[in-house]
């Protein structure tokens, strides 16, 4: 790890996470942190987040680098090319046609024309281009050409008749960058050569005399290259020294979008979403999955903690421990912008410093025991500014009646110096002596007594109990044993733990009621919603029928008047004859109109010999619903034969509408929204489900893709605010993974 976290990061259990994060920053030795504004930066993030564009290639660190072409010093050719790589990614992101503070930041960075010519004389793998330079291209002609002379007298060499005994092989070998034969001893007698090497058989490794000319003026070319491409770095040197100010801020500029890039691939690759800290020390956690928990279905946290203490007591693997670090890893994500996996409605405020006391400091070595140590660490806090800490066990190490009396007054005076404070522990007495302070949130582990496991949630305003008993039996220990035990422990006490058990139970039991109630009354609100929209879209069409009437009495009212003026008799009677065929049409509408115009969407009414709900009612035909059966009637037909019974409007009716409608055989509905823009897909989308509720179905797929991420994330922000919707999560792998949603109603 980097930035002096390495501790608080694995006593988080962030480790792993940081490791992931860092193999996606470019430079090297690169850290997390970015300075400066950090709404600016959020900003920033959240803007550039909806592009497509490439990460940077690996780039070392250029510190030095800026120093020595400060005193004017010569960069060696891999710099330079470092130099120019960062220079060329600023140039392809100008290129890009982002918008906004993104745009906004890449074109306020004026690149010089001498630096964009420099940047421009390297290949991709790091070597000078020949045409930049007429010297460096000739001498790089000549070693091509002398090397392939080389190699043609050696091959020459390898068929010579008399070297055939001795040759161990027809292959030419290359041995401290030159090219040899392996030939057995005794070569000597028929060919005069340079030994180079021995091979691990007793061979030699051989060079003609014959090509040492050869090899001399190789060698000769090769350090004429290198200094050319000296006097080529000296030159590039002085110009990059030229522009030293410009180096450093784009250098510094770099390590900034290196900062950006890292987390906008880290986010899209695990789904990760960016959420802003606010100035406030209020955290509310919202469906927090901590980066350390990859089991196949992992429970997200939810937790309100706005106080300046949170006390979490229960079971033991109840996930006590997993939820302080959540905490204080979400506080710690945010406060560095770094992306996670939560929901966007959670508040996180704003922390300076942070502190996990987690593991055993107890240490032969140190000679320190585990209170002792404890205790160090929270006289440490007491000294410090104001810090997000975090205490597991906090009783651990000494007597627990002593603890909880001392534990109280450290927390009291850990909160008059605001610091807030979050503590796991398994006894009591400390929850019960903390309950009556207003600064202290309680939170209670719950526990499944039918299948014996703990459930990884929590109930708000509770004391946990810690189920030794039940875990001891659980793992073997007898139960005489266990029996003793409890005589041991006492009545009394017994008595207080069932109190506290059966609190708990019942806070859990109301906490399900609860959210049945929640959900039948988003139902029915949305039940509601739908048939004041059917009501509205009825009106509507009523409206329209209303103005086209009037517009032919209008018509009529005219024809009349226009017969009145003819003289030709014949005239006269026929327009008249057309304007009370007119009349008489608007009249027997109009009275049906007025017939019928009180039933209205969500009435019950008598049709024949059934008994319906109306649905719908559009122009040419009304909706009706029978004892769950759904079907059509013909617009004219349904006013003529049917009879209100029951109003939506009154007061009898107005505990709701109650709509039944036939479920389909099929267990979901697919939709697929591929190449949709995102308005268009939003509202294909409401569109749908609003469907799918009026078809009784209770499961349907979304199919959005993967792509820019930005499609699946406006569809999930709208899923959000949908009344309808209960939850969604992403499909199976086989389903379409991150592709997919699966939509619950």
């Amino acid at each position: 790890m980097r930035n002096g976290y390495d501790k608080l990061l694995n006593d988080l259990s962030l480790d792993d996470y940081f490791n992931d994060f860092y193999s996606l920053i470019a430079r090297d030795g690169g850290h997390f942190i970015l300075d400066g504004d950090r709404s600016l930066h959020f900003k920033f993030l959240t803007e550039l987040q909806k592009y497509d564009f490439d990460p940077p290639i690996q780039i070392k660190n250029l510190d030095e680098d800026l120093r020595i072409i400060a005193k004017n010093g010569i960069l060696s050719k891999s710099s330079i090319f470092y130099f120019t790589k960062i220079i060329s990614y600023f140039l392809y992101l100008k290129n890009i046609k982002f918008e906004g503070i993104v745009d906004e930041w890449l074109q306020n960075i004026e690149i010089p024309e001498q630096i964009k010519t420099v940047s421009k004389i390297f290949d991709k793998n790091g070597e000078f281009l020949l045409e930049f330079d007429e010297s460096l291209a000739n001498i790089s002609h000549q070693l091509v050409s002398t090397k392939k002379e080389i190699t043609r007298e050696l091959t020459k060499a390898q068929y010579t008749e008399k070297l055939q005994p001795y040759l161990v092989d027809k292959q030419l070998h290359l041995v401290n960058d030159e090219e040899t034969l392996l030939v057995r001893s005794g070569f000597s007698i028929v060919i005069k050569a340079k030994i180079v090497s021995r091979s691990a058989n007793g061979f030699f490794y051989i060079v003609p005399n014959s090509i040492t000319n050869l090899r001399a003026r190789y060698e000769d070319l090769v350090v004429a290259k290198y200094e050319a491409e000296y006097q080529l770095c000296k030159k590039i040197s002085a110009e990059l020294s030229k522009h030293l100010l410009f180096c450093k801020f784009i250098n510094t500029a770099f390590d900034r979008f290196d900062k950006y890039q890292a987390r906008i691939f880290f986010a899209k690759k695990n789904d990760y979403i960016f959420i802003e800290p606010r100035q406030s020390s209020k955290i509310v956690l919202k469906e927090f999955l901590h980066p350390a928990i990859k089991n196949q279905n992992p429970k997200p946290f939810s937790i309100d903690f706005s106080k300046k203490t949170l006390l979490i007591t229960g079971v033991n693997a109840g996930g006590k421990t997993m939820l302080l670090k959540s905490i204080l890893s979400a506080a710690f994500l945010a406060k560095y912008l770094m992306p996670m996996r939560i929901n966007e409605q959670s508040h996180i405020g704003s922390f300076s410093k942070f502190k996990a006391i987690i593991d055993d400091p107890q240490s032969v070595k140190n000679d320190i025991s585990t209170f002792a140590g404890r205790i160090r660490e929270f006289s440490q806090i007491l000294r410090s500014e104001p810090t997000l800490a975090g205490i597991d066990e906090i009783e651990l190490g000494t007597d627990s009646d002593e603890a909880s009396a001392l534990f109280k007054s450290v927390l009291e005076r850990l909160q008059e110096q605001n610091h807030k404070v979050v503590v796991t522990t398994h006894h009591k007495k400390l929850a019960i002596l903390m309950s009556a302070n207003e600064q202290v949130e309680l939170a209670a582990a719950i526990y499944d007594e039918k299948i014996e496991k703990p459930t990884f949630e929590f109930l708000h305003g509770m004391i946990g109990k810690s189920y030794a008993f039940e875990t001891a039996l659980k793992y073997g220990i007898p139960k005489n044993i266990i029996d003793n035990a409890k005589q041991n422990y006492g009545e009394d006490k017994q008595k207080i733990s069932d109190i506290v058990e059966r609190s708990s139970f019942l806070q859990s039991e109301l906490k399900l009621k609860i959210d049945d109630l929640t959900v039948q009354a988003q139902k029915l609100k949305f039940a509601r919603h739908l048939a004041e929209i059917a009501k509205e879209n009825a009106q509507k069409e009523y409206e329209k029928a209303k103005l086209m009437m009037e517009l032919e009495y209008k018509k009529a009212i005219d024809m009349a008047k226009n017969a009145a003026k003819t003289k030709d008799q014949k005239e006269i009677h026929r327009a008249l004859n057309e304007t009370h065929k007119i009349v008489k049409y608007i009249q027997a509408n109009k009275i049906k109109q007025t017939e019928h115009e009180n039933i209205s969407v969500g009435d019950t009414v008598k049709y024949g010999q059934s008994t319906c709900a109306v649905l719908e009612i559009s122009k040419s035909k009304v909706s009706l619903d029978a004892d769950g059966k759904r079907f059509f009637v013909e617009n004219k037909l349904f006013f003529e034969r049917a009879k209100k019974i029951h109003s939506s409007h009154s007061k009898k009716e107005d505990k709701g509408i109650k709509i039944s409608v036939e479920r389909p055989n099929t267990a979901y509905i697919k939709l697929d929204l591929h190449g949709l823009r995102v308005e268009e897909a939003l509202e294909i989308t409401d569109k749908f489900i609003s469907d799918s509720i009026l078809a009784g179905l209770h499961e349907v797929y979304i199919y959005h893709g993967i792509g820019s991420g930005r499609l699946a994330g406006a569809v999930k922000e709208f899923l959000k605010t949908h009344s309808a919707v209960e939850k969604f999560t992403d499909a199976a792998p086989n389903e379409g993974g991150y592709g997919a949603t699966i939509v619950y109603l």
